[in-house]
């Protein structure tokens, strides 16, 4: 996601190289300082407005990404993950209708062709309507390798609807989808089982899932909550996590190998969106390992 070089003089580029080679070294705290006093001497400077956006994006400074993201979507619309992270200030805000200009824009090219559907539902669960959240996802039940996010998030939304024979139908597609399920999969339907009253249905899920990946520790507290008989949370409980749940896992299937910058910024928009993501913070540790 890194364009190329911009044009400056003098202290500016200084700023700027020292801002890249902070980068590069996931010191992004600084790479964000040296980048902002770059952007200070050229601040029409798209290049290193996307640059500085992404600095300071991937450090999680959120807030400050999001401020400037603003103005680089102004001056260049075709800034796909600047429009992201307004849509994603949008929600925080609770902002639907600001949320909804955003998404009409972005592209559907490439893993947005994954990632804006699953948006779209959620906006328009936020909205109230369950129907058209689910009819926004349609284009991926078309598509086999898609189906299984839109099972998932369709369950998601039916159990946070408070339809459970919607959010059940959903939850099996999604285990079916994946031989066994994923482990976000498991672990939210078998929450669902919890609360419906259903303990010995979600044991059998989750031992089923342990006996064929024996090192998921994350299922270790599920576990021991059905031996206590506490109840089970509800992790996704509004559209703010909703849309969290869709930037981590588009933060997880995204590539590590070539140091991880978007799908760290992806983790890091989840976590504005929903600062008690454990998931999300092991992912933020991962990429920089």
């Amino acid at each position: 996601i890194s364009p190329s070089e911009p044009v400056l003089d003098g202290a500016g580029f200084g700023s700027y190289l020292a801002g890249r080679h902070a980068s590069q070294h996931h010191d992004q705290g600084a790479a964000a300082q040296f980048l902002s006093e770059a952007l200070a001497a050229d601040p029409e400077n798209t290049r290193l407005l996307h640059s500085t956006v992404v600095s300071l994006a991937a450090g999680g400074e959120m807030t400050e990404a999001m401020a400037l993201a603003g103005k680089l979507v102004t001056l260049d619309p075709d800034s796909e993950l600047a429009r992201l992270i307004v849509f994603v200030d949008a929600v925080a805000n609770s902002d639907l209708e600001r949320a909804k200009r955003q998404l009409a824009d972005l592209s559907r090219d490439g893993i947005y062709g994954l990632l804006a559907p699953m948006l779209d539902a959620w906006v328009e669960f936020g909205l109230g309507d369950m129907d058209a959240a689910l009819e926004a996802m349609q284009p991926l039940a078309n598509r086999k390798a898609y189906e299984p996010y839109f099972a998932f998030h369709a369950a998601l939304i039916g159990d946070l609807a408070g339809k459970p024979i919607v959010a059940e139908e959903y939850y099996l597609k999604a285990v079916q989808s994946v031989p066994g399920g994923t482990l976000r999969v498991v672990a939210s339907y078998g929450a669902f089982l919890e609360r419906q009253g259903r303990a010995d249905d979600a044991r059998a899920l989750y031992v089923a899932y342990l006996n064929n990946n024996p090192s998921a520790l994350w299922l270790e507290p599920a576990m021991v909550r059905l031996d206590k008989g506490r109840e089970a949370p509800v992790e996704v409980d509004s559209l703010q996590t909703g849309v969290a749940e869709v930037l981590f896992g588009i933060g997880k299937l995204l590539p590590q190998d070539t140091g991880g910058e978007t799908s760290l910024i992806y983790s890091r928009m989840a976590l504005h969106l929903r600062p008690d993501f454990p998931e999300a913070q092991v992912l933020v540790a991962e990429v920089y390992e």
